[in-house]
């Protein structure tokens, strides 16, 4: 029998769209926004943004719990009502999330003073554009977990060549308030036809009245895994956060926040493509790894990070030859990017490399309790970082290094686990399956 292959060519091209999409609908955003907003405005959307962006990883984990049960199920060749239901739940859960959250943001922002009920109702909506997708990460993960991830995919794509298109009509007139509600309706649509998808496989159930107590079951039951991936979670959630905490306090609004936000953007935005190289190979390598085929799981997490490899180095060719001329035509009057900040993210982008691979196989086969530790000592290094940055009065190039320092020597602890954990047990898998040979 041919051996099964490690990708799927119509779901790399998917993928990669969708990718590509991702990252360049960031830069595209920045782009807009710095000709369409003042600084001040477009600094207050940042940090509007930032906050729903964050939603996500506020799930303490309970999407890749999800997961690892769902995944398991399906390779067994079982049907659980009772995990279809809890899929459901999920969905609910972050979706509910959501919407609160962008009530939150409009009854926070009208209350303001100098923010009139319009404006309020724009940051609530672009509140929403960016939190809708802590319900699409827990759709994204059911479907790769049932082998339904093409479908998933062609939707993705959809919305994001959508979302761009509707970006970039603003710079011939498309009113801002326009952009964020269309982009909101675009988001309605392909969760509609994806959930509904979904519900005629029997992946998810439609019983949905009550999901916070099945919601509640699940967690019971896996009381002690949810306590690791809390952890991690919150862990996640304090890194990806702090410098949008400690650069408004510390460094102040205006340029310093654009400057970090759109260093950020770029390594984030690389980051989605490193995600969607990771994502191709979690079907091969959460089946190898529940096999012991040791050698499949070598194989397609170096196809992983070798996929990787190729929009890093792009990335980075263009930041070492062009960088100043793209920041300069990006950012406009809206800030200056200073040269140092270059080395700085060419680094974000090696060491995320490094952590998207190696998490993936970390988190999709069910290594919580380790991910934790880690991410209690790279919280516990960027606490240090910042008392050295506001007692030393370290400049805003200088925190953004530290960060990078810090974030990058996480990352190689967690590929050392990657090897240690999944890799080794899969190989002690198959030698623990393979024959004795005879004495005769």
């Amino acid at each position: 029998m041919a051996e099964q292959r490690l990708i799927s060519f119509t779901y790399l091209f998917l993928r990669a769209t969708t990718a590509a999409s991702g990252l360049f609908a960031g830069i595209i955003q920045t782009f807009v926004f710095a000709r369409v907003l003042t600084p001040e405005k477009f600094s207050i959307f940042i940090i509007v943004g930032s906050f729903a962006v964050v939603l996500p990883l506020m799930d303490l984990g309970l999407v890749k719990l999800m997961f690892v049960r769902l995944r398991a199920a399906h390779l067994d060749g079982t049907h659980d009502e009772a995990m279809a239901r809890t899929a459901s739940s999920v969905v609910a859960f972050y979706t509910a999330l959501s919407l609160i959250g962008t009530l939150l943001c409009f009854g926070v922002t009208a209350a303001l003073p100098a923010v009139s009920t319009v404006e309020a109702a724009e940051f609530a909506l672009f509140f929403l554009f960016a939190a809708l997708n802590f319900g699409w990460l827990a759709l994204r993960h059911i479907n790769i977990a049932v082998d339904q991830y093409i479908y998933f995919e062609a939707l993705e794509a959809v919305r994001r060549i959508g979302n761009t298109l509707i970006i970039l009509a603003m710079l011939i007139g498309l009113p801002f308030a326009a952009f964020l509600i269309l982009s909101n309706v675009l988001w309605l649509v392909v969760m509609v036809l994806c959930i509904g998808r979904l519900l005629a496989n029997g992946v998810i159930s439609a019983r949905i009245l009550g999901f916070p107590r099945q919601l509640l079951t699940f967690l019971q039951a896996e009381r002690w895994q949810f306590a690791s991936t809390s952890t991690y979670a919150l862990t996640d959630l304090f890194v990806y956060y702090l410098p949008y905490m400690v650069v408004p306090v510390v460094f102040g609004l205006g340029a310093p926040t654009i400057i970090t936000d759109t260093a950020l953007k770029i390594y984030r935005g690389v980051s989605l493509v490193y995600s969607a190289a990771c994502d191709l190979l979690i079907p091969r390598q959460t089946k190898a790894f529940a096999d012991g085929d040791a050698r499949t799981l070598i194989r397609a997490t170096v196809v992983a990070a070798a996929l990787c490899a190729v929009p890093g180095l792009g990335v980075t060719a263009m930041l070492v030859f062009a960088g100043k001329e793209v920041f300069a035509f990006l950012l406009g009057p809206a800030a200056v990017m200073p040269s140092g900040a270059i080395p700085v993210i060419i680094g974000l982008l090696a060491a995320s490399l490094l952590q998207l691979v190696s998490h993936s196989v970390l988190l999709h086969t069910g290594f919580f309790k380790e991910m934790a530790r880690v991410g209690i000592v790279v919280v516990l290094a960027q606490v240090a970082i910042v008392g050295v940055v506001v007692l030393g009065r370290v400049d805003i190039l200088g925190f953004l290094g530290l960060f990078a320092a810090v974030y990058g020597a996480g990352t190689l602890i967690t590929t050392v686990l990657m090897i240690r954990g999944p890799m080794r047990i899969a190989a002690g898998k198959a030698n623990l399956a393979a024959p004795v040979p005879s004495a005769g």
